[in-house]
């Protein structure tokens, strides 16, 4: 489970710091900020499930 949230974790970074925030206005750096949370909210709901799958539940 640890490896699978550092992944989760390091590509939402990894994104994060990829966004060209100087050249984007308020509102479009706002909507890449949402599409990165949406993102991580699949992520943890497919850690969730696999992690429920692994153990049986």
């Amino acid at each position: 489970m640890f490896s699978e949230t550092y992944r989760m974790l390091r590509n939402r970074i990894s994104v994060f710091v990829s966004l060209p925030i100087a050249s984007l206005d308020a509102i479009a750096l706002q909507q890449k900020l949402n599409e990165i949370g949406d993102q991580q909210a699949e992520d943890s709901l497919t850690a969730i499930r696999k992690h429920r799958e692994k153990n049986g539940e």
